[in-house]
């Protein structure tokens, strides 16, 4: 992160202290529990990210409670604490996907410790994860957000199956871009969105003020793919952590990706990389330059742009204070920090 983006969650970070500490004691005892099987360079995986889902579940929290000050429940602890780690699963199983070496700068479990355990690290956290949140269900209403979380995990699964299909034997843009939206928002909206509206659930929040932030995460999780997919192109592997072109090589159709397709002649690299075409590295690498000299990812970053604000104008029936301030703060961090 630069010092912008530092500055914002250290503020953040701060505005959430006294909740973010006690989700960092819980954490530490999931973490404490897996030390015979990883050891302390990969629990630093764990460690290393933003922790944005738990933050956006106790910022809408803290947004939707009428009393701001007091401490909040164990619950919303323990959702936050399990939404972390059923994210750390999913790039677990991401990684093995996408047969990735690298992730938030370290060597992924497939590259260091093989497929088989990779898997099974992966299935072991989204096990955990049910646990921890299954562990404060006690009312009829935690029963109902047990389910909803339950379907969330399970859109995740459909759309991460759906990009795994490549369907490109009939180019039509308008069908692949309504494909790519409904894969990020399973695959990605659907957690954010439901970290939102967990939040507003779990404070009791009115019916329009849960659909609200329901809506707002979808629309910033939607904001979040596509900048993903915009840094695997512009940000170098220093930076992203990872390998770049990552999508392209595994002939995923990310939206600059498929911008670039739709302005590329039919003869170019770029569609035998997709159409899975025997190539060359120097094709490859020729596939990769037309899509960074082309504006796909400015037209990818537009959408990104219009999405948060979309966003924001789920929060406008909230009166104006420093958590809300914080979500438009998070809306604005997603889309510009792949230009940063």
């Amino acid at each position: 992160m630069n010092n912008q983006s530092e500055k914002l969650f250290d503020r953040i970070r701060g505005l959430l202290a006294k909740d973010l500490g006690r989700f960092d004691a819980r954490f530490a005892d999931v973490l404490e529990r897996q030390k015979e099987l990883l050891s302390e360079k990969e629990l630093a995986l764990y460690t290393k990210g933003k922790k944005i889902r738990p933050i956006l579940l106790l910022l809408s929290t803290r947004l939707n409670t009428s009393k701001p000050q007091i401490e909040l429940d164990e619950k919303v602890i323990a959702a936050a604490v399990s939404l972390e780690i059923a994210h750390i699963g999913s790039l677990i199983h991401d990684d093995i996907v996408d047969n990735a070496s690298m992730r938030r700068g370290l060597p992924t479990f497939n590259a260091s410790r093989g497929y088989e355990f990779a898997l099974l690290i992966g299935d072991l956290q989204l096990m955990e994860s049910a646990r921890v949140f299954s562990s404060f269900v006690s009312t009829v209403d935690d029963i109902k957000l047990m389910q909803e979380y339950l379907d969330t995990g399970y859109e995740l699964c459909k759309g991460q199956i759906e990009e795994l299909v490549n369907e490109t034997s009939e180019w039509d843009p308008k069908k692949i871009s309504q494909r790519y939206y409904r894969i990020i928002d399973r695959k990605t909206g659907r957690l954010i969105s439901f970290a939102c509206e967990a939040g507003a659930r779990l404070a009791d929040a009115l019916p329009s003020q849960v659909k609200a932030m329901r809506k707002f995460g979808m629309f910033l999780g939607r904001a979040f793919q596509i900048m993903d997919d915009v840094m695997d192109i512009l940000s170098p592997t220093h930076k992203a952590g990872k390998e770049i072109f990552t999508d392209l090589r595994e002939r995923r159709l990310s939206l600059p990706v498929i911008y670039a397709l739709d302005t590329a002649p039919k003869t170019h690299a770029i569609h035998r990389v997709i159409n899975g075409e025997q190539i060359s590295e120097s094709d490859f690498e020729k596939a990769c330059e037309f899509i960074k000299s082309s504006n796909s990812h400015i037209k990818a970053y537009n959408n990104a742009r219009i999405s948060v604000e979309e966003a924001k104008t789920e929060l406008y029936q909230y009166k104006n204070n420093e958590y809300k301030q914080a979500l438009f703060d998070l809306c604005d961090f997603v889309v510009d920090r792949g230009y940063q």
